[in-house]
């Protein structure tokens, strides 16, 4: 048994055995494996592009759906560490984590956009962010 295993060796195995089999449902949408593994690998190139590398910290700031998961797969992707922020926090409270933790990437929830706007305004350092979900520009 191959004990190297992390979230995207686990999503390729499944993608390449049984591309067409359900990850997620959700809302009535379907998300096969092979989907999954082609978003969450397109979005670990966006945020490559942007400067994030491996090791360096990605905030998720998303409600629970299959972007979030995405999300998370294109952070172990790249080789960095996915930190979910809870969208329940206030633009204080998700600016300490983004600046205490180092992050250099958000993922955001379209949605939640305003909220990411008031957390990272005026913060120092580069912060690539990338807008994820239905409403996405």
């Amino acid at each position: 048994m191959e004990t190297d295993l992390n979230w995207c060796a686990v999503l390729a195995h499944h993608a390449t055995r049984t591309p067409d089999q359900p990850l997620t449902v959700f809302e009535g949408v379907t998300t096969t494996y092979a989907q999954m593994a082609a978003r969450s690998a397109a979005l670990a190139a966006g945020l490559r592009a942007l400067g994030a590398r491996p090791g360096d910290v990605v905030g998720l700031l998303s409600y629970n759906c299959p972007e979030l998961l995405e999300a998370l797969f294109a952070a172990n992707h790249l080789g960095g560490v996915a930190m979910p922020i809870n969208w329940r926090l206030a633009a204080p409270e998700v600016r300490y984590l983004l600046e205490h933790s180092g992050a250099t990437a958000l993922v955001c929830d379209a949605e939640l956009l305003e909220l990411a706007d008031a957390a990272t305004a005026g913060l120092e350092g580069s912060l690539a962010r990338v807008a994820i979900g239905a409403d996405a520009p």
